[in-house]
C-alpha cells in the first residue's frame, strides 16, 4: 500500500464542463478510503485520474510524495475496483481484488497481507429460475 495526496486537482472538459474543482486529499500508508456521491459527481473521474486513465487539467497526483501526474498508468502500480461485477463475475470479492497481484506473479503471502481476513461479506452470484443472476451478499443484503 501507499500514501496518496492529490494537490489542486482540476478537471475541465473541452465543452467547459468542470468535472473536478480544486480537489485536496491526502492518505497514509495502509489507509482504507471509500468515495462517494451522487451521479455525476466526479467519483469516476478522480479514480482515473488517480490511476492515470485520465489526465488532470491541473494539479497533481503524488504517490509516495512522488509526482506520478505525467506517470504511465502501467508505472504508477495503481488498481481500480468498481461497485459492478462485471470484472470477473464469476470471481469473489477476494478474488476480483487480488487478481491484478496473481497477475504479477506476486507470493501468495503477500496477496494475503494485503487483504488481511478477505472481505468480510464475499458476493455470491446466483441465477434465479428466470435466468436472471441474483446478487446477493453473504448476509443476503442485495448488491447493486
Amino acid at each position: 500500500m501507499s500514501s496518496l495526496k492529490l494537490n489542486g486537482v482540476n478537471k475541465i472538459y473541452p465543452s467547459g464542463e468542470s468535472a473536478l474543482f480544486n480537489i485536496e486529499f491526502q492518505t497514509k500508508d495502509k489507509e482504507f478510503i471509500v468515495i462517494v456521491g451522487g451521479e455525476a459527481s466526479g467519483k469516476s473521474t478522480l479514480l482515473r485520474i488517480i490511476a492515470g486513465l485520465e489526465e488532470p487539467s491541473s494539479g497533481a497526483v503524488l504517490i509516495d510524495n512522488k509526482d506520478v501526474t505525467d506517470v504511465d498508468p502501467k508505472d504508477r502500480d495503481v488498481a481500480m475496483v468498481f461497485r459492478s461485477s462485471t470484472l470477473y463475475p464469476a470471481l469473489n470479492v477476494f478474488d476480483n481484488m487480488a487478481f491484478g497481484l496473481r497477475l504479477r506473479k506476486a507470493p501468495q503471502a503477500v496477496i494475503e497481507q494485503s487483504q488481511p481476513g478477505r472481505c468480510p461479506r464475499e458476493m455470491r452470484m446466483r441465477r434465479g429460475r428466470d435466468g436472471t443472476i441474483n446478487r446477493r451478499m453473504e448476509n443476503g443484503t442485495n448488491y447493486r
